[in-house]
């Protein structure tokens, strides 16, 4: 896997800039050195100032250093899709996301059913989620990350492997390739497979799931530190798509 550094941020520019400027002023001399440093250096506390109500520069993966960590947003998934996390919205996030991929015939899941969610297993498949004979959702998460040779194609033959132990219905097959932007992935079988529909792999980007995520939550009682923790998370990776 190869990933791409992380660029710096504006403000990181930023800092760098009123930094260098305070060192030149410092090398010169004259009053209107002096009086251009006191007008900048008032327009910078005035602005920030301005922003203390609505913090739009805030990133809480930035400020938790995990902005490209591709473990921890798979982490961060799967905890929202697991029926037992301590979000105590049970199936509500799994089901939001069956009806992202498979729209109106999305399997309904039952409170207290039980399903499966999985890391790193099946041939390293990021995120799995599946219930015995009716549905099974396999989920490559790329952030910044190039393609190995053949990923996209040995995730849906590990998730027809698993679907066929499983007794899952074909139809209820599905591969998701998951990115900041939604692109198309470039190692998906160049032919049909047996036992999955071509149809059933599906190009996301995370803000569309943790958008059908927002929507399902703003339908239900939720507590306020849920929602905004969706909220936080949900425009943190809006950010990542800019970068």
């Amino acid at each position: 896997m190869v990933v791409r550094s992380a660029p710096r941020s504006d403000s990181d520019l930023f800092s760098q800039f009123f930094r260098e400027f305070h060192e030149t002023l410092e090398q010169a001399s004259g009053p209107q050195f002096e009086k251009l440093f006191r007008e900048f250096d008032a327009a910078f506390k005035e602005s920030r100032t301005q922003r203390v109500d609505s913090t739009p520069h805030l990133d809480v993966l930035q400020v938790f250093g995990l902005g490209m960590d591709e473990l921890r947003h798979s982490r961060v998934l799967s905890w929202f899709l697991d029926a037992d996390a301590e979000h105590e919205q049970g199936v509500l996030f799994a089901q939001a996301l069956l009806r992202l991929v498979a729209g109106e015939q999305a399997p309904e899941i039952l409170d207290g059913e039980h399903y499966i969610v999985e890391r790193e297993k099946h041939s390293r498949t990021d995120v799995s989620i599946y219930q015995r004979q009716r549905f099974a959702v396999f989920i490559e998460n790329k952030v910044r990350a190039s393609e190995r040779t053949d990923q996209v194609k040995d995730m849906i033959n590990s998730l027809v492997t698993l679907a066929d132990a499983q007794r899952i219905p074909v139809s209820c097959r599905f591969a998701v390739f998951l990115t900041d932007d939604g692109r198309e992935p470039t190692t998906k079988p160049s032919k049909d497979v047996s036992g999955f529909e071509p149809h059933n792999l599906k190009a996301l980007s995370r803000v569309e799931v943790f958008d059908a995520f927002y929507r399902a939550l703003s339908q239900r009682t939720a507590s306020r530190l849920l929602t905004n923790l969706l909220f936080c998370y949900r425009n943190a990776i809006d950010q990542l798509r800019t970068l």
